[in-house]
């Protein structure tokens, strides 16, 4: 393909008009337009304009760099290469090589600033020289809002918390930005803010006035909102003040059972000013009147600012009993109880008979737990009598006092569930005088025991109806049973081959045994007497006595340690030995 064209070259001093040919072929590329005129070289390099700018971070510069060539005697140079680069500031530019146009300018096609906020800086060079352009990224807009202290706080109720919330806002490259507005709002707890309005600082930094937690123990919530970015939002936990207030929960105004725990356990409600419960303060509990007993005197508020007293047990007269719970620095608060004495009310009772009972919540309660009716029983002359009770659904308790108050004779209580309303019966050898009957009884909870373990459970005082009854019986111990004997007893009784056989002293013997509620510190002397045999008498615990005094009769003389029962062994010395004896309890 031919064509023509005007090639029109421009110099400092002439201008030359001619024509070319062209052809299908490639041009003949001119002299290098990087190069300056033969025999002039760049001597001096110069900003022109676009120095000391400043932009939005990765934004371009508002004027691009302009420098300008020229040579020894300044006069511009045109056709020379200057290369841009940056050297500061992690921008970029376009349009990195220009050559000069006939004033000797060369301009950089675009210069866009670094990401990081700061300096930033673009190199010009030619050969040797080098001019350098300096430009101040300024931070973007508002892109992100951090939490800059921490969250997860925590303060007393209704004060400033410690750590005021503060917030840090960046634009999109991280760069702080500063002069934005920041609003705090609570939004839960119900607390206050001082300064809630805000205004970040060259740091990008926005804090509080102060942040003021709500009265309300508990969840508390505070939000930093900036336009157009989700708020960020901090928590801080209200704990409850110091204690200002002590008030009775539970336990007052009771009545119960002389030299027995109240079945309500007194306790308190601490709290602060604004009535949160306050935990870990410490409450002391005392005996004010009515000489009871206190256990967990000294308790401490739990998290629900409780605190009660582990045992009040009500004094041993009937009449008022005060107890006081006392926290340092606040008026003490007063619980009081009457008690009450149903153990000293006996109903008479004539040997022989039968009565119908009911075992409730107003009967005398023993200090173990169990409610009992009692009975005033007159024994007339020395007397060997049974006594039983058949209860309706729980275990019988029978027990039998003498006038001074002195355990006789009681019957088992520790039988499980599958005795529940079975009967049961005590046989007692007693002299004359006045005594106290009790029928009582006992259930088992034992719900979370298994079919194997009968005796895993507790037991619960029984309520219900019953029957309670008496009969004379024969004097003598026939068989092995278990008999009951108090002090003054005198006996006449027979040991015969159908009574308890024991093999010892190289023979097997014959022998009755007697129950006996030995009190610790007081002596007692048995003595065991026959004209048929010879004697052989042993107490529970090792004690044995053999002709006494040279005689065949035996005696002891004990005085016991501890209080509680024992078995008297009435027995033959010599094997398969039969006869009448004497047993006087003294």
């Amino acid at each position: 393909m031919s064509c023509a064209a005007l090639i029109l070259v421009v110099a400092t001093t002439a201008v030359v008009a001619g024509s070319i040919a062209c052809s299908d072929g490639p041009i003949s590329p001119p002299d290098d337009p990087g190069s300056p005129p033969s025999g002039r070289t760049a001597a001096a390099l110069a900003k022109v304009t676009g120095d000391d700018q400043t932009a939005t971070v990765k934004s371009r510069v508002g004027v691009r760099p302009v420098v300008r060539i020229a040579d020894a005697d300044d006069a511009p140079l045109a056709g020379v290469t200057v290369t841009f680069s940056v050297a500061r500031g992690g921008g970029s530019v376009i349009g990195p090589q220009v050559i000069t146009d006939s004033l000797g300018l060369a301009t950089v096609g675009a210069w866009t600033l670094g990401g990081p906020a700061g300096a930033n800086t673009l190199n010009a060079s030619v050969d040797n020289l080098t001019v350098t352009f300096r430009a101040t990224g300024t931070p973007g807009p508002a892109a992100r809002a951090t939490r800059l202290t921490d969250d997860l706080l925590s303060g007393t109720v209704g004060l400033p918390i410690a750590v005021r919330p503060a917030v840090l806002v960046n634009d999109a490259y991280a760069n702080p930005v500063g002069g934005v507005t920041v609003t705090f709002t609570v939004t839960v707890g119900g607390g206050s803010t001082t300064g809630d309005t805000v205004v970040t600082n060259s740091l990008g930094h926005a804090t509080v006035g102060s942040w003021i937690l709500g009265t309300l123990a508990g969840a508390n919530s505070l939000v930093a909102g900036i336009a157009g970015l989700p708020g960020v939002t901090f928590t801080a936990t209200g704990r409850a003040g110091p204690p200002a207030s002590v008030t009775k929960l539970a336990g007052d105004g009771q009545t119960g059972d002389v030299f027995n725990a109240v079945d309500t356990l007194p306790a308190v409600l601490v709290r602060d000013a604004y009535a949160n419960p306050v935990a870990g303060v410490l409450v002391t509990f005392s005996i004010v009147s009515g000489n009871g007993q206190l256990a967990g005197v000294t308790p401490v508020t739990n998290s629900n600012g409780t605190a009660q007293v582990g045992v009040w047990t009500l004094g041993p007269a009937p009449g008022p009993n005060t107890l006081m719970a006392a926290i340092t620095g606040l008026p003490a608060v007063s619980f009081t109880a009457v008690a009450v004495d149903h153990c000293s009310e006996a109903t008479p009772y004539a040997i022989g008979s039968t009565v119908d009972g009911a075992l409730s919540t107003g009967d005398c309660r023993l200090p173990s737990g169990e409610y009992t009716d009692l009975y005033a029983v007159t024994v007339p002359t020395a007397s060997s009598l049974r006594f039983g009770m058949t209860p309706s659904a729980y275990d019988p308790h029978l027990t039998l006092f003498d006038g001074i108050g002195a355990l006789v004779a009681f019957g088992a209580y520790y039988c499980d569930d599958y005795c529940d309303g079975a009967p049961s019966s005590v046989r007692v050898l007693l002299p004359a005088g006045a005594y106290i009957a009790g029928a009582g009884g006992f259930t088992w909870d034992d719900d979370d025991c298994d079919s194997y373990d009968d005796y895993c459970g507790f037991r619960v005082a029984g309520v219900g109806p019953y029957s309670f009854s008496s009969a004379a019986v024969p004097e003598d111990v026939t068989g092995c049973e278990v008999v009951f004997i108090t002090r003054g007893v005198t006996t006449t009784q027979r040991v015969d081959t159908t009574d308890c056989a024991g093999t010892s002293r190289g023979s097997t013997y014959f022998y009755d045994q007697f129950s006996i509620y030995l009190t610790a510190g007081q002596t007692y002397t048995i003595t065991m007497s026959s004209a048929e045999f010879d004697t052989y008498l042993e107490l529970s615990g090792g004690t044995v006595n053999d002709d006494f005094g040279g005689s065949s009769d035996s005696q002891i003389t004990f005085t016991p340690t501890w209080s509680g029962l024992h078995v008297i062994q009435a027995a033959t010395y010599k094997g398969n030995t039969t006869g009448s004896y004497t047993l006087i309890i003294q």
